[in-house]
């Protein structure tokens, strides 16, 4: 498995892929005071799995929203069959 980031969108084996992560510096304990390294580990161990869970649960629904006016193809060039859907609007 091959996998890049450029500017905001990630690639594994060149497919553009959905990603989010957090790193420590997005979270304060309060104003002025950072997460210590247990303190980030701990909450990392603990929540990893569901975070990714929850990314996927999110991503699902999304996708299903987006793709309700999608025809099925087996087709995996993406822009083509996104220039299909627009025409018919």
């Amino acid at each position: 498995m091959n996998i890049k980031i450029n500017g905001s969108t990630a690639f594994v084996d060149g497919d553009p892929v959905l990603y989010q992560y957090m790193q420590r510096e997005h979270f304060k304990v309060k104003e002025g005071v950072y997460v210590s390294d247990d303190m980030w580990e701990e909450f990392v161990k603990t929540y990893q799995d569901r975070f990714a869970d929850y990314a996927s649960e999110i991503a699902h629904a999304m996708w299903k929203n987006f793709s309700e006016n999608f025809e099925p193809t087996k087709s995996k060039d993406f822009e083509k069959a996104w220039k299909e859907v627009l025409k018919g609007e």
